[in-house]
């Protein structure tokens, strides 16, 4: 039998190179998000309705400012100043 942390580990875990569909809990509409974590450490999300492969147009807010009001993909890229976990493990 799993432990709850392994089977939390594997529900929230985004595996490399994986899309992964999230649905939003609302009673009116079927929609949510498509995460895919990529190989070089950035993270593709896309907006879909109705069906996970009907991606969708949305606004883009970054610090409260819109930037683009007709978005199909946004790319979060790899942060070069984060720490690995194995050297803050190290320190403990």
């Amino acid at each position: 039998m799993k432990t709850f942390k392994q089977y939390f580990s594997e529900q929230t875990t985004l595996p490399k190179g994986k899309t992964v569909i999230l649905k939003a809990d609302d009673d009116k509409y079927d929609r949510g998000l498509r995460v895919k974590y990529n190989a070089d450490g950035s993270y593709e999300i896309q907006y879909w309705v109705e069906e996970p492969n009907n991606v969708a147009k949305i606004e883009m807010l970054i610090d409260g400012k819109s930037i683009q009001k007709d978005a199909r993909t946004v790319k979060m890229l790899y942060h070069p100043e984060l720490k690995k976990k194995d050297d803050e493990d190290k320190k403990k």
